[in-house]
């Protein structure tokens, strides 16, 4: 539930607040049986409850207000959040504590006009966001993926906050390069980990991880190339630095990403649609994947006064095989 109020304080000026309750509950149980001896017995190393209940208050403002041409954004967001998971396992080595914090999130923005048309502009922006665990990845229960290998989720996750600053040059309202740094607290990622209690099992576990910094620039360039074929090219790279643990040293990476994307104008109401994705190695967790490539086609008709779409479309043409890498 939330409510919203809007102020207008002059003619440049506005004042936007608000306030907002959510309530979430997660209720899952798990019961694995084993069959010897002409006998279903229940595993009870395995079995288990889970309960999640969260509940998030937040108040925030936002004001919008202009100098001459200039215009400029600040705003604040307040949460507080309880929550209390709860893990009950049948062979009695019980879960449950309860969580309590505030948490305080400024936003500002400010965009400069570089011409009289204010086709062009530079922008400044800074956030500080929050990333809460999904409920499946706070999942305890073990998915199995093979024989010596299974995932596994964490309930006492702890949230992952982002302060992201960014500068950013836009021309003709349309093509767009950025530069920033993002640093992110308590990152959630997938470690891959020896099983503790079976030597002879790994585990994708969801963790925390200690802190991720990432220094980023990106270039953004939708083209009309006929009036029949568009293009539109995202290229992004980034330095990245991970650290697992508090204790340990960074590892460090530079990414290359690109995503292509094309669409040609038939007659008679045809379309093609293509598509090329490329990511360097990089690394997640202390995982290291493999440079990844993919190309998707499609063609598609339209009929029946555009209610109806027949499509065919074709995907990772080059039958890309990502490996990943794992260091233990």
């Amino acid at each position: 539930v939330g409510t919203d109020i809007s102020l207008r304080l002059s003619p440049q000026s506005t004042l936007k607040a608000g306030a907002k309750y959510i309530y979430n509950h997660m209720d899952d149980n798990a019961l694995y049986e084993g069959f010897q001896s002409g006998v279903w017995s229940t595993a009870a190393d395995y079995s288990l409850m889970q309960k999640y209940t969260e509940n998030i208050g937040a108040a925030y403002g936002v004001f919008n207000s202009k100098l001459g041409k200039i215009t400029y954004q600040v705003g604040l967001r307040g949460e507080y959040t309880h929550t209390r998971p709860n893990v009950t396992r049948l062979n009695g080595n019980d879960t449950t504590y309860t969580k309590d914090f505030f948490s305080l999130f400024p936003n500002a923005n400010i965009s400069v006009p570089l011409n009289e048309k204010q086709s062009n502009s530079l922008i400044l922006a800074y956030s500080r966001k929050i990333s809460r665990p999904s409920f499946w990845a706070m999942n305890p229960f073990k998915v199995k993926i093979n024989e010596y290998t299974y995932i596994v989720g964490d309930p006492f996750l702890r949230p992952s906050y982002i302060n992201d600053f960014s500068v950013s040059l836009v021309l003709s309202h349309k093509y767009n390069f950025s530069a920033g740094m993002m640093l992110q607290e308590n990152s959630i990622s997938q470690v891959v980990m020896v099983d503790p209690d079976n030597p002879d099992m790994m585990m994708y576990k969801h963790s925390n991880v200690a802190d991720r910094w990432m220094y980023y620039i990106s270039l953004n360039a939708p083209v009309n190339i006929t009036s029949w074929m568009t293009l539109n090219t995202n290229l992004t790279t980034f330095r990245q630095k991970i650290k697992l643990t508090p204790d340990a040293p960074y590892d460090k990476d530079l990414v290359f990403n690109a995503n292509i994307n094309s669409s040609i104008t038939l007659p008679k109401k045809f379309y093609i649609d293509a598509g090329y994705f490329y990511m360097s190695s990089n690394r997640a967790g202390n995982m290291v994947m493999k440079p990844q490539y993919d190309f998707n086609f499609g063609i598609k008709k339209r009929f029946m006064k555009d209610r109806f779409t027949a499509s065919f479309n074709v995907y990772n043409i080059p039958d890309n095989d990502s490996k990943t890498y794992i260091n233990i």
